[in-house]
């Protein structure tokens, strides 16, 4: 009877000690197949090349699919412009990173027809559908602030031509049969679009632009304004001619009326 009895529980012990061991052999069959503990950081994909950023997934046993394109003006082209998941997110060994790169395919547009058009008009027009004014001449003409011509990098374009969106263009307007000077608009405080909107109402364009400490991106730029202009406001300048301007972000630099030059000072 005691013989049976220690058979049984001999049994018993060896199969427990077998499920303990296939227990932990297929805990380690998971924990190689599945990386379980494994965690890493997505590494920052943004702005790299694919070139660039293939080693770096490599390395840390990522893998990743390219999902979408899309064209970003001012961004290389090929660059990545998104991931999923998220730079710095934590995810297991083998997770697959999905990419959205910039297209080098630029989105084009029909220029639209601003012969004749009052300057106001045709820069609106051009705006409208995503151009950008970059200049303003003034030439002689029988006929004030209409415009004669539009030119794409010096040459003269005619309405329907087909251009990358974003493109810097430039009107030609007529002065008009007076002396061709016009006021300068005070442009302080403003921001620079602000600013070259204003100059543009007036005649007149933006020239050189300072920054009293360069920006470090287009975001941050955007909260610069104007502290100092070259010539001062309600002084004349020949209809066409350019602005200078210093940009700041701290509104300590913005003078008193009393500590600016005068006018004649410009022109010395």
């Amino acid at each position: 009877m005691k013989t049976a009895v220690k058979k049984i529980l001999v049994h018993l012990g060896v199969m427990a000690l077998l499920g303990i061991l296939l227990l932990i052999g297929v805990t380690n069959w998971l924990d190689k197949y599945t990386h379980h503990g494994s965690a890493i950081h997505v590494p920052p994909l943004t702005d790299l090349t694919m070139e660039q950023a293939i080693p770096l997934l490599e390395e840390l046993g990522l893998r990743y699919e390219i999902v979408d394109s899309m064209h970003i003006s001012g961004k290389p082209a090929g660059v990545i412009l998104e991931q999923k998941p998220s730079a710095n997110a934590k995810v297991k060994i083998g997770r697959i990173v999905f990419i959205t790169l910039n297209k080098a395919i630029e989105e084009s547009m029909a220029v639209p027809y601003v012969i004749d058009f009052s300057q106001r008009q045709a820069i609106a027009s051009l705006e409208g559908a995503g151009f950008v004014v970059n200049e303003i001449r003034f030439v002689p003409s029988e006929f004030r602030n209409l415009v004669i011509d539009l030119r794409y990098r010096g040459e003269s374009i005619e309405a329907g031509t087909t251009l990358p969106v974003g493109s810097s263009l430039s009107l030609i307007v007529g002065q008009g049969r007076s002396s061709g000077y016009v006021p300068v608009p005070g442009l302080t405080v403003l921001p620079l679009d602000s600013a070259i909107l204003t100059a543009r109402l007036s005649g007149l364009n933006i020239g050189e632009v300072i920054y009293d400490v360069t920006p470090q991106n287009e975001q941050q730029a955007r909260s610069y304004f104007v502290y100092r202009q070259e010539p001062l406001e309600n002084d004349y300048l020949q209809a066409g001619s350019r602005i200078k301007v210093w940009m700041t972000q701290d509104s300590s630099l913005l003078l008193k009326p009393e500590e600016f030059l005068p006018a004649e000072a410009f022109y010395n």
